[in-house]
């Protein structure tokens, strides 16, 4: 007997790169996704299948960017590399893309930083 219920293709995004789902666009993009799933909208599985695309999109995009020189400044609190990403807790961190300063933060930052492959 076949089944009439629809199926949604689920892919794994590679782990290490769900870590853009903490961006304040993928906090938005999970909100949206729980309510949709909430009101029964989508289900899980198209919940997880636009997760999946987001990180497609978002590694493609950051790609493509223009290259730029982007500088850190900060007191690095902690530390640690494992697998050639490294995770960092920077205390009065400054971030310059090229010669515009774009953030400047008190309080301890969270900084990860993945090898280009």
């Amino acid at each position: 007997m076949k089944s009439t219920k629809k199926h949604v293709a689920r892919r794994e995004a590679p782990k290490e790169f769900t870590h853009y789902r903490l961006t304040s666009v993928g906090e938005a993009l999970k909100d949206t996704l729980d309510e949709m799933v909430k009101t029964k909208v989508f289900t899980e599985e198209h919940k997880e299948a636009a997760l999946c695309r987001f990180d497609q999109v978002f590694t493609q995009m950051l790609r493509e960017v223009p290259q730029k020189t982007v500088r850190l400044g900060g007191k690095v609190l902690r530390y640690k590399n494992v697998n050639d990403v490294w995770m960092l807790v920077v205390k009065d961190l400054s971030l310059k893309v090229d010669t515009t300063q774009v953030v400047v933060q008190d309080e301890p930052s969270k900084v990860v930083s993945i090898k280009r492959r």
